[in-house]
């Protein structure tokens, strides 16, 4: 309920971005959700997102209503979505978690060393969205301090630049580097969500090829290649193959 108050709070108080239509047709959504009318509430949320209008509150909304109508799948998916759009939200993490528990696949990710967790974890502490305005922001800090070392008129007003300026430009090296990071986990690195109760997965992008082995609804796997509506996958604990895309959706 906190979650769905937010969604309407936040457009109400912007309400100049969106039309009357907009604001009318989110708030329907919201009533339905109340009156456990989910089927209802997901085609208003729907048409909100087809019209551009995304939040992790409005994601939240929409896995909550899917794991009440026991869509296991498109659940965790838009729980996954919603993650992405706001990292450290406990909300989203534990029904994530809480829907996760009802999958029926239980796999295990290969061990990592301590610097790789470390370095991942930096990396998701952020949205790329919050990254980018780290980024620009300390961007900014080093115009200014460089400003003052270069401009200022004493001494004392110099040297407070040229510290300013030099620590600012070691920390934006390293922003660089996790926004760059980011980045590539945003655009590059595409994972799924399995929606279909289970799903065979095979050893060639053909329906004639082996079995490699079978998957079930609401797995998260990351897409490696595409080939004629085929998708080569790859789970956490290495296992790779090819599914069809009708089968899954991407997060």
């Amino acid at each position: 309920m906190k979650k769905l108050m937010s969604v309407l709070l936040f457009l109400i108080a912007y309400s100049e971005y969106f039309s009357q239509s907009q604001l009318s047709t989110i708030q329907q959504g919201n009533s339905f959700y109340k009156k456990q009318n989910y089927e209802k509430a997901l085609e208003s949320y729907s048409k909100i997102i087809k019209q551009g209008y995304v939040s992790p509150e409005l994601y939240f909304n929409i896995a909550n209503a899917y794991y009440r109508l026991n869509k296991l799948g498109y659940s965790i998916l838009y729980y996954e979505k919603a993650l992405r759009l706001s990292p450290n939200d406990e909300d989203i993490q534990f029904n994530l978690k809480l829907a996760k528990t009802r999958t029926v696949d239980k796999l295990e990710e290969f061990p990592k060393i301590f610097l790789t967790v470390w370095w991942e974890s930096l990396v998701s502490l952020l949205s790329f969205r919050s990254w980018s305005i780290v980024f620009i922001f300390f961007f900014w800090v080093l115009l200014i301090s460089l400003g003052l070392y270069l401009v200022g008129t004493n001494l004392s007003v110099r040297k407070l630049g040229f510290y300013i300026s030099s620590f600012t430009f070691a920390f934006l090296i390293l922003i660089s580097i996790i926004f760059y990071e980011s980045y590539l986990i945003e655009v590059r690195s595409a994972e799924g969500i399995l929606i279909n109760e289970s799903e065979v997965v095979k050893q060639a992008p053909d329906i004639q090829s082996g079995d490699a082995f079978i998957v079930h609804e609401g797995i998260k796997f990351t897409c490696e290649d595409e080939v004629d509506g085929w998708t080569k996958i790859k789970l956490i604990d290495g296992k790779l193959g090819w599914i069809s895309n009708k089968s899954f959706r991407k997060i």
